[in-house]
């Protein structure tokens, strides 16, 4: 069932670089071939910093509760953290459906940069 999510998330992305790779090739006029790749390179930049912090504050959360079960487990001896390695596991699956969603948002970035300076 992990793998069908995993190539659900490449095959959707593959759809995503095939329609912004046709819409920029549909771009004809000098100002809206300059301005809407730039918009296209704000928007991977926007995913981006949006995915990263994202993963980061759930780092910090997880990292935070491993800290103060243990300050708990120190004030009371008979308390036994819960067992959280389900809450890593959907946390690496996260990860590794970004690190999916940041390659393709890449190639956009790419394709978006060689458009604009073909049309300088």
């Amino acid at each position: 069932m992990v793998v069908i999510g995993y190539i659900w998330k490449v095959a959707v992305n593959i759809v995503i670089l095939f329609i912004v790779a046709w819409a920029l090739d549909k771009l004809h006029e000098r100002a809206e071939a300059l301005v809407i790749p730039v918009l296209g390179i704000i928007y991977v930049t926007i995913r981006t910093t949006q995915g990263f912090q994202g993963l980061a504050m759930i780092d910090i959360a997880m990292r935070q509760q491993e800290q103060l079960d243990a300050i708990r487990s120190w004030i009371d001896g008979a308390y036994s953290p819960g067992d959280r390695s389900d809450e890593r596991a959907i946390y690496k699956r996260w990860r590794a459906k970004f690190y999916i969603d940041a390659c393709f948002l890449g190639l956009i970035s790419l394709l978006c940069a060689l458009t604009f300076f073909m049309h300088l």
